[in-house]
């Protein structure tokens, strides 16, 4: 995966939620709509939880051909997306441009 089909986002603390943020980003629309699917917007909307999202783009997604099948199937849905989740922040310093 190209780091450009990822982003890194994290709820800082003076935020009421994130998802205001991700729905103000167009490349981000498609995990916007996923997370809405899934019911995870409700999750990502309480006020002071801290979340760091990777965040696939809609390119990322669009390279993804089960997606459908993945949609379809709501509790898979769910599991997928979560994957994406941690429920604290992540400091980019940690992170790395390399793939393994």
């Amino acid at each position: 995966r190209r780091s450009s089909d990822l982003l890194g986002v994290t709820s800082a603390i003076n935020w009421e939620n994130i998802m205001p943020y991700l729905r103000s980003q167009p490349q981000l629309s498609e995990l916007v709509r996923l997370l809405e699917k899934a019911n995870l917007d409700t999750v990502l909307e309480t006020p002071g939880g801290i979340y760091t999202i990777f965040a696939p783009t809609n390119a990322a997604f669009s390279k993804i051909s089960y997606m459908p099948q993945i949609e379809n199937n709501p509790e898979l849905l769910q599991r997928v997306l979560q994957y994406h989740v941690m429920d604290s922040a992540f400091i980019s310093l940690f992170m790395t441009n390399e793939r393994t």
